[in-house]
Protein backbone atom coordinates (compact mmCIF):
# COMPACT_ATOMS: atom_id res chain seq x y z
CA UNK A 1 0.00 0.00 0.00
CA UNK A 2 1.31 3.31 -0.98
CA UNK A 3 1.96 5.68 2.11
CA UNK A 4 0.05 8.96 1.91
CA UNK A 5 0.30 11.80 4.36
CA UNK A 6 -1.95 14.92 5.69
CA UNK A 7 -0.35 18.46 3.85
CA UNK A 8 0.59 20.38 6.75
CA UNK A 9 -1.04 23.76 5.81
CA UNK A 10 -3.65 24.12 8.36
CA UNK A 11 -6.86 23.75 6.67
CA UNK A 12 -5.98 21.83 3.72
CA UNK A 13 -7.87 18.79 3.79
CA UNK A 14 -5.24 17.00 0.87
CA UNK A 15 -2.95 13.67 1.20
CA UNK A 16 0.30 13.81 -0.54
CA UNK A 17 2.91 10.89 -0.84
CA UNK A 18 5.53 10.42 1.56
CA UNK A 19 7.91 11.31 -0.95
CA UNK A 20 6.34 14.20 -2.16
CA UNK A 21 5.86 15.75 1.65
CA UNK A 22 9.69 15.25 2.14
CA UNK A 23 10.44 17.57 -1.13
CA UNK A 24 8.23 20.10 -0.38
CA UNK A 25 8.44 20.18 3.17
CA UNK A 26 5.11 18.50 4.05
CA UNK A 27 2.79 20.51 1.64
CA UNK A 28 0.65 19.50 -1.52
CA UNK A 29 1.48 20.88 -4.50
CA UNK A 30 -1.69 23.47 -5.17
CA UNK A 31 -0.30 24.75 -1.69
CA UNK A 32 2.99 25.24 -3.06
CA UNK A 33 1.92 26.91 -6.04
CA UNK A 34 -0.42 29.60 -3.73
CA UNK A 35 2.42 30.09 -2.09
CA UNK A 36 4.71 31.08 -4.48
CA UNK A 37 1.60 32.54 -6.22
CA UNK A 38 1.49 34.83 -2.99
CA UNK A 39 5.25 35.73 -2.80
CA UNK A 40 5.10 36.77 -6.57
CA UNK A 41 1.77 39.17 -5.90
CA UNK A 42 3.47 40.86 -2.60
CA UNK A 43 6.65 41.15 -4.79
CA UNK A 44 4.42 43.13 -7.39
CA UNK A 45 2.73 44.89 -5.19
CA UNK A 46 5.72 46.20 -3.28
CA UNK A 47 7.80 47.01 -6.34
CA UNK A 48 4.95 48.61 -8.50
CA UNK A 49 5.50 51.68 -10.73
CA UNK A 50 3.68 53.91 -12.53
CA UNK A 51 5.74 54.71 -15.87
CA UNK A 52 3.74 57.57 -18.17
CA UNK A 53 5.37 57.34 -21.71
CA UNK A 54 3.23 60.79 -22.42
CA UNK A 55 4.96 62.58 -20.26
CA UNK A 56 6.81 64.98 -21.73
CA UNK A 57 5.39 64.31 -25.20
CA UNK A 58 3.59 67.41 -26.91
CA UNK A 59 4.10 66.24 -30.49
CA UNK A 60 0.30 65.20 -31.20
CA UNK A 61 1.97 62.77 -34.18
CA UNK A 62 3.93 61.01 -31.38
CA UNK A 63 1.29 60.64 -28.62
CA UNK A 64 -0.71 59.25 -31.64
CA UNK A 65 2.39 56.73 -32.62
CA UNK A 66 2.60 55.85 -28.80
CA UNK A 67 -1.21 54.22 -28.50
CA UNK A 68 -0.69 51.85 -30.91
CA UNK A 69 3.15 51.12 -29.63
CA UNK A 70 2.49 48.43 -27.07
CA UNK A 71 5.85 47.96 -24.80
CA UNK A 72 6.73 44.49 -23.36
CA UNK A 73 4.67 43.14 -20.72
CA UNK A 74 5.90 43.72 -16.91
CA UNK A 75 3.98 42.93 -14.28
CA UNK A 76 5.71 45.43 -11.95
CA UNK A 77 5.27 48.25 -14.10
CA UNK A 78 1.91 49.99 -14.69
CA UNK A 79 1.20 51.53 -18.01
CA UNK A 80 -0.47 55.46 -17.42
CA UNK A 81 -2.86 56.35 -19.82
CA UNK A 82 -2.92 59.42 -22.04
CA UNK A 83 -4.98 62.38 -20.04
CA UNK A 84 -6.65 62.78 -23.61
CA UNK A 85 -8.51 60.21 -25.71
CA UNK A 86 -7.21 59.30 -29.27
CA UNK A 87 -9.98 61.02 -31.37
CA UNK A 88 -9.15 63.76 -29.27
CA UNK A 89 -5.39 63.63 -30.20
CA UNK A 90 -6.48 62.89 -34.35
CA UNK A 91 -8.79 66.03 -33.68
CA UNK A 92 -5.68 68.39 -32.73
CA UNK A 93 -4.01 67.29 -36.45
CA UNK A 94 -3.15 69.74 -38.70
CA UNK A 95 -2.96 68.88 -42.34
CA UNK A 96 1.10 68.52 -41.96
CA UNK A 97 0.61 66.55 -39.07
CA UNK A 98 -2.10 64.23 -40.57
CA UNK A 99 0.59 64.04 -43.39
CA UNK A 100 3.42 62.98 -41.26
CA UNK A 101 0.89 60.22 -39.78
CA UNK A 102 0.19 58.61 -43.03
CA UNK A 103 3.98 58.87 -43.45
CA UNK A 104 4.58 56.65 -40.41
CA UNK A 105 1.62 54.60 -40.78
CA UNK A 106 3.01 53.72 -44.39
CA UNK A 107 6.62 52.73 -42.70
CA UNK A 108 5.17 50.86 -39.95
CA UNK A 109 3.33 48.58 -42.42
CA UNK A 110 6.94 47.35 -43.82
CA UNK A 111 8.59 47.75 -40.50
CA UNK A 112 5.42 46.22 -37.88
CA UNK A 113 2.42 45.22 -39.85
CA UNK A 114 -0.17 44.94 -36.46
CA UNK A 115 0.82 48.15 -35.43
CA UNK A 116 0.79 49.60 -39.12
CA UNK A 117 -3.24 48.05 -39.24
CA UNK A 118 -3.64 50.18 -36.00
CA UNK A 119 -2.56 53.29 -37.70
CA UNK A 120 -4.38 53.23 -40.59
CA UNK A 121 -7.78 52.13 -39.13
CA UNK A 122 -7.09 55.25 -37.24
CA UNK A 123 -5.80 57.13 -39.85
CA UNK A 124 -9.39 55.81 -41.75
CA UNK A 125 -12.02 56.07 -38.88
CA UNK A 126 -10.95 59.90 -37.22
CA UNK A 127 -10.21 61.62 -40.08
CA UNK A 128 -11.11 62.19 -43.37
CA UNK A 129 -7.98 62.03 -45.93
CA UNK A 130 -6.92 61.01 -48.64
CA UNK A 131 -5.12 57.99 -47.80
CA UNK A 132 -3.91 56.33 -51.08
CA UNK A 133 0.03 56.03 -49.49
CA UNK A 134 -1.84 53.53 -47.58
CA UNK A 135 -3.93 52.17 -49.49
CA UNK A 136 -1.05 51.45 -52.06
CA UNK A 137 0.72 50.36 -49.67
CA UNK A 138 -1.18 47.49 -48.37
CA UNK A 139 -1.92 46.37 -51.92
CA UNK A 140 1.96 45.97 -52.79
CA UNK A 141 2.44 43.90 -49.50
CA UNK A 142 -0.95 41.88 -51.19
CA UNK A 143 -2.95 42.58 -47.87
CA UNK A 144 -5.79 45.02 -48.43
CA UNK A 145 -7.00 44.98 -44.06
CA UNK A 146 -8.05 46.55 -42.18
CA UNK A 147 -10.68 47.02 -45.39
CA UNK A 148 -11.79 50.40 -44.11
CA UNK A 149 -8.89 52.11 -44.93
CA UNK A 150 -9.96 51.75 -48.77
CA UNK A 151 -12.92 54.00 -48.21
CA UNK A 152 -13.54 56.22 -50.82
CA UNK A 153 -11.01 55.06 -52.78
CA UNK A 154 -9.78 57.03 -55.54
CA UNK A 155 -9.54 54.80 -59.37
CA UNK A 156 -5.78 54.15 -58.73
CA UNK A 157 -6.18 51.76 -55.37
CA UNK A 158 -9.38 50.66 -57.18
CA UNK A 159 -7.78 49.31 -60.04
CA UNK A 160 -4.85 47.90 -57.83
CA UNK A 161 -7.07 45.75 -55.55
CA UNK A 162 -8.74 44.74 -58.44
CA UNK A 163 -5.90 43.47 -59.71
CA UNK A 164 -4.87 41.34 -56.92
CA UNK A 165 -8.48 39.43 -57.36
CA UNK A 166 -6.25 38.73 -61.12
CA UNK A 167 -3.15 36.90 -59.75
CA UNK A 168 -2.59 32.77 -60.20
CA UNK A 169 -2.01 32.11 -56.75
CA UNK A 170 -5.18 34.32 -55.11
CA UNK A 171 -6.55 32.09 -51.97
CA UNK A 172 -10.07 32.44 -49.52
CA UNK A 173 -8.28 34.99 -47.59
CA UNK A 174 -6.70 36.93 -50.11
CA UNK A 175 -10.20 36.86 -52.11
CA UNK A 176 -12.02 38.11 -49.36
CA UNK A 177 -10.34 41.27 -48.29
CA UNK A 178 -9.68 42.13 -51.37
CA UNK A 179 -13.57 42.29 -52.27
CA UNK A 180 -14.08 43.82 -48.78
CA UNK A 181 -11.77 46.46 -49.78
CA UNK A 182 -13.03 47.51 -53.17
CA UNK A 183 -16.67 47.49 -51.55
CA UNK A 184 -15.31 50.14 -49.40
CA UNK A 185 -13.99 52.38 -52.05
CA UNK A 186 -17.71 53.20 -53.10
CA UNK A 187 -15.74 53.42 -56.66
CA UNK A 188 -17.69 53.60 -59.84
CA UNK A 189 -15.18 51.05 -61.09
CA UNK A 190 -16.04 48.80 -58.18
CA UNK A 191 -19.66 48.84 -58.87
CA UNK A 192 -19.00 47.88 -62.16
CA UNK A 193 -16.67 45.18 -61.15
CA UNK A 194 -18.89 43.67 -58.93
CA UNK A 195 -21.72 44.15 -61.11
CA UNK A 196 -20.55 42.24 -63.95
CA UNK A 197 -19.38 39.17 -61.17
CA UNK A 198 -23.33 38.75 -60.45
CA UNK A 199 -23.71 38.22 -63.82
CA UNK A 200 -20.98 35.91 -64.49
CA UNK A 201 -19.10 34.61 -61.40
CA UNK A 202 -15.19 34.64 -61.78
CA UNK A 203 -13.37 31.48 -61.85
CA UNK A 204 -11.93 32.45 -58.25
CA UNK A 205 -15.57 32.91 -56.57
CA UNK A 206 -15.38 29.33 -55.72
CA UNK A 207 -13.44 30.11 -52.70
CA UNK A 208 -15.70 31.85 -51.60
CA UNK A 209 -18.80 31.08 -48.91
CA UNK A 210 -21.17 34.15 -50.39
CA UNK A 211 -21.20 35.62 -54.05
CA UNK A 212 -19.26 38.29 -54.86
CA UNK A 213 -21.29 41.15 -55.01
CA UNK A 214 -22.67 40.51 -51.71
CA UNK A 215 -19.04 41.80 -50.33
CA UNK A 216 -20.77 45.35 -51.37
CA UNK A 217 -22.05 45.15 -47.63
CA UNK A 218 -19.06 45.11 -46.34
CA UNK A 219 -18.85 48.76 -47.36
CA UNK A 220 -22.93 49.81 -46.55
CA UNK A 221 -24.30 48.98 -49.82
CA UNK A 222 -25.19 46.78 -52.39
CA UNK A 223 -26.72 46.71 -55.94
CA UNK A 224 -30.31 47.34 -56.90
CA UNK A 225 -31.80 45.02 -60.12
CA UNK A 226 -30.84 47.04 -62.32
CA UNK A 227 -26.78 47.33 -61.18
CA UNK A 228 -27.01 50.62 -59.48
CA UNK A 229 -25.47 51.22 -55.77
CA UNK A 230 -27.94 51.25 -52.99
CA UNK A 231 -27.35 52.39 -49.87
CA UNK A 232 -28.05 50.61 -46.13
CA UNK A 233 -26.49 53.32 -44.28
CA UNK A 234 -25.10 56.76 -44.47
CA UNK A 235 -24.94 60.46 -42.83
CA UNK A 236 -25.27 62.54 -40.58
CA UNK A 237 -23.98 59.98 -37.69
CA UNK A 238 -24.73 61.34 -34.18
CA UNK A 239 -22.91 59.63 -30.92
CA UNK A 240 -24.87 58.17 -28.39
CA UNK A 241 -23.86 59.39 -24.99
CA UNK A 242 -26.05 59.16 -21.47
CA UNK A 243 -24.93 62.57 -20.44
CA UNK A 244 -26.69 63.83 -23.62
CA UNK A 245 -29.48 66.39 -23.88
CA UNK A 246 -31.27 66.32 -27.09
CA UNK A 247 -34.77 64.89 -26.71
CA UNK A 248 -34.25 64.29 -30.50
CA UNK A 249 -33.22 60.18 -30.36
CA UNK A 250 -33.18 58.02 -27.61
CA UNK A 251 -31.65 54.66 -27.32
CA UNK A 252 -32.14 51.89 -24.54
CA UNK A 253 -35.35 52.57 -23.23
CA UNK A 254 -37.67 50.17 -21.64
CA UNK A 255 -40.84 49.59 -22.53
CA UNK A 256 -43.94 47.60 -20.58
CA UNK A 257 -44.55 45.25 -23.14
CA UNK A 258 -43.73 42.00 -23.79
CA UNK A 259 -41.22 39.94 -26.11
CA UNK A 260 -42.61 36.16 -27.08
CA UNK A 261 -40.35 34.88 -24.71
CA UNK A 262 -42.04 36.93 -21.65
CA UNK A 263 -39.11 39.05 -21.34
CA UNK A 264 -39.72 42.99 -21.18
CA UNK A 265 -38.71 44.48 -24.70
CA UNK A 266 -36.32 47.67 -24.67
CA UNK A 267 -36.80 50.24 -27.34
CA UNK A 268 -33.30 49.92 -28.90
CA UNK A 269 -33.89 53.85 -31.08
CA UNK A 270 -36.77 55.71 -30.28
CA UNK A 271 -36.14 58.45 -33.05
CA UNK A 272 -38.11 61.63 -33.07
CA UNK A 273 -36.72 63.11 -36.12
CA UNK A 274 -36.29 60.74 -38.42
CA UNK A 275 -36.74 61.86 -41.36
CA UNK A 276 -33.85 64.47 -40.68
CA UNK A 277 -31.53 62.48 -38.86
CA UNK A 278 -31.51 59.37 -41.30
CA UNK A 279 -32.33 60.22 -44.69
CA UNK A 280 -31.21 57.03 -46.37
CA UNK A 281 -34.22 55.35 -44.77
CA UNK A 282 -36.98 57.23 -46.45
CA UNK A 283 -38.86 56.78 -43.24
CA UNK A 284 -42.55 57.96 -44.04
CA UNK A 285 -42.79 59.79 -40.68
CA UNK A 286 -40.85 62.10 -38.28
CA UNK A 287 -40.88 58.74 -35.37
CA UNK A 288 -39.23 55.80 -35.70
CA UNK A 289 -38.90 53.40 -33.06
CA UNK A 290 -37.35 50.33 -33.15
CA UNK A 291 -37.71 47.51 -30.20
CA UNK A 292 -35.41 44.43 -29.27
CA UNK A 293 -35.34 41.91 -26.24
CA UNK A 294 -32.22 41.65 -25.12
CA UNK A 295 -32.06 37.85 -24.85
CA UNK A 296 -33.96 36.59 -28.05
CA UNK A 297 -31.66 39.03 -30.57
CA UNK A 298 -28.72 37.53 -29.18
CA UNK A 299 -30.35 33.99 -30.88
CA UNK A 300 -31.44 36.20 -34.29
CA UNK A 301 -32.77 38.67 -35.92
CA UNK A 302 -35.99 40.27 -34.30
CA UNK A 303 -38.50 41.78 -36.65
CA UNK A 304 -41.39 43.69 -36.01
CA UNK A 305 -44.26 46.11 -38.35
CA UNK A 306 -45.03 49.77 -37.02
CA UNK A 307 -48.23 50.69 -37.92
CA UNK A 308 -49.23 54.94 -38.52
CA UNK A 309 -49.34 54.56 -34.44
CA UNK A 310 -46.00 53.32 -33.58
CA UNK A 311 -47.51 49.88 -32.30
CA UNK A 312 -45.51 47.24 -32.86
CA UNK A 313 -46.54 43.87 -33.66
CA UNK A 314 -44.17 40.79 -33.60
CA UNK A 315 -43.41 39.15 -37.27
CA UNK A 316 -41.50 36.33 -38.53
CA UNK A 317 -40.31 33.50 -37.60
CA UNK A 318 -39.47 33.34 -33.89
CA UNK A 319 -35.45 32.37 -32.49
CA UNK A 320 -34.90 29.56 -30.48
CA UNK A 321 -34.20 30.95 -26.78
CA UNK A 322 -33.47 28.93 -24.12
CA UNK A 323 -36.10 28.38 -21.70
CA UNK A 324 -34.55 30.21 -18.87
CA UNK A 325 -34.62 33.41 -20.89
CA UNK A 326 -37.10 34.65 -19.00
CA UNK A 327 -35.13 35.20 -16.20
CA UNK A 328 -31.95 36.60 -17.38
CA UNK A 329 -30.57 40.05 -15.92
CA UNK A 330 -32.09 42.88 -18.43
CA UNK A 331 -30.21 45.07 -20.02
CA UNK A 332 -29.98 48.30 -18.16
CA UNK A 333 -32.74 51.34 -19.34
CA UNK A 334 -30.20 54.10 -19.22
CA UNK A 335 -31.67 56.50 -22.14
CA UNK A 336 -28.82 57.21 -23.96
CA UNK A 337 -29.45 60.17 -26.03
CA UNK A 338 -27.84 62.10 -28.89
CA UNK A 339 -24.11 63.62 -28.46
CA UNK A 340 -21.86 65.44 -31.28
CA UNK A 341 -22.10 64.72 -35.03
CA UNK A 342 -18.96 63.03 -35.78
CA UNK A 343 -17.80 60.98 -38.92
CA UNK A 344 -20.00 58.46 -40.37
CA UNK A 345 -16.64 55.88 -40.56
CA UNK A 346 -15.97 56.60 -36.45
CA UNK A 347 -17.58 53.17 -35.47
CA UNK A 348 -16.57 51.10 -38.91
CA UNK A 349 -13.85 49.17 -36.96
CA UNK A 350 -14.77 47.91 -33.37
CA UNK A 351 -10.99 46.98 -32.92
CA UNK A 352 -10.43 50.57 -32.07
CA UNK A 353 -12.02 49.62 -29.05
CA UNK A 354 -14.18 53.50 -28.79
CA UNK A 355 -17.20 54.63 -27.86
CA UNK A 356 -19.09 52.54 -30.58
CA UNK A 357 -22.94 53.73 -29.88
CA UNK A 358 -24.49 55.98 -32.29
CA UNK A 359 -27.53 56.86 -34.40
CA UNK A 360 -26.60 56.61 -38.66
CA UNK A 361 -22.82 55.90 -40.13
CA UNK A 362 -21.39 52.86 -40.87
CA UNK A 363 -22.10 49.82 -38.67
CA UNK A 364 -19.57 48.16 -36.81
CA UNK A 365 -19.10 44.46 -36.95
CA UNK A 366 -18.07 42.68 -35.05
CA UNK A 367 -18.62 39.76 -37.26
CA UNK A 368 -19.56 39.56 -40.36
CA UNK A 369 -21.99 42.30 -41.75
CA UNK A 370 -25.56 40.88 -40.90
CA UNK A 371 -28.19 43.54 -42.75
CA UNK A 372 -31.51 41.30 -42.15
CA UNK A 373 -33.82 40.78 -45.10
CA UNK A 374 -37.36 42.61 -44.54
CA UNK A 375 -39.82 39.53 -44.33
CA UNK A 376 -42.64 40.73 -46.07
CA UNK A 377 -40.36 42.40 -49.46
CA UNK A 378 -37.01 40.28 -48.71
CA UNK A 379 -35.14 43.66 -49.44
CA UNK A 380 -32.01 44.48 -47.49
CA UNK A 381 -32.64 46.52 -44.63
CA UNK A 382 -30.93 49.47 -43.72
CA UNK A 383 -29.24 50.48 -40.83
CA UNK A 384 -30.32 52.91 -38.10
CA UNK A 385 -27.78 53.04 -35.53
CA UNK A 386 -25.80 50.61 -32.92
CA UNK A 387 -25.99 50.33 -29.21
CA UNK A 388 -22.39 48.89 -27.57
CA UNK A 389 -23.40 46.92 -24.52
CA UNK A 390 -20.14 48.14 -23.11
CA UNK A 391 -21.37 51.93 -23.16
CA UNK A 392 -24.46 50.99 -21.38
CA UNK A 393 -22.83 48.87 -18.48
CA UNK A 394 -19.33 48.28 -17.97
CA UNK A 395 -17.77 45.30 -18.79
CA UNK A 396 -20.31 43.70 -20.70
CA UNK A 397 -19.72 42.67 -24.08
CA UNK A 398 -21.53 43.14 -27.75
CA UNK A 399 -23.19 45.17 -29.80
CA UNK A 400 -27.16 45.52 -30.76
CA UNK A 401 -27.59 46.55 -34.08
CA UNK A 402 -31.07 48.20 -35.29
CA UNK A 403 -32.71 48.51 -38.99
CA UNK A 404 -35.31 48.96 -40.77
CA UNK A 405 -37.43 48.73 -44.11
CA UNK A 406 -39.63 51.69 -44.88
CA UNK A 407 -41.65 50.80 -47.91
CA UNK A 408 -42.89 47.64 -45.32
CA UNK A 409 -42.83 49.93 -42.16
CA UNK A 410 -40.56 46.81 -40.63
CA UNK A 411 -38.16 47.17 -38.04
CA UNK A 412 -35.57 44.60 -37.33
CA UNK A 413 -32.69 43.70 -34.59
CA UNK A 414 -30.15 41.80 -34.00
CA UNK A 415 -26.51 41.55 -31.98
CA UNK A 416 -23.04 40.44 -32.34
CA UNK A 417 -20.37 39.86 -30.36
CA UNK A 418 -16.64 37.81 -30.41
Amino acid sequence: MVERVACCVQGCSRTILFDTAMRTGGRCMPCVQKEADDERRRFVEANRVDVDRFAGVTDPVRRIELVHERPPRDPVVRDVPPSETLPEMVAKLDARGIQRLIDSTVHALAEERQRGHALARTLACLTRADLRDVQLALVRARDPYPSVVFRDASEVPTTALAALLDARDIDALLASHALSALAWTHNPRAVELFSRWRQHPPPWAGLLHISPDHYAHAGGWELSEVGTPRALCGEPCMELVAYGSSGDARAIVATEQRCRCGRTLTLLFDVQTARTNLPWLGWPCDRLVVPTCDACACFGTLFHSVNEDDVLTPIGEHPLVPDDAASWPLLPSVGLRLGAPRSPYFAADWLLEMKQSQLGGHPGWIQDPAYPQCPKCARTMCFVGQVACGDVEPNREGTYYGYACAPCRVVASNYQQT
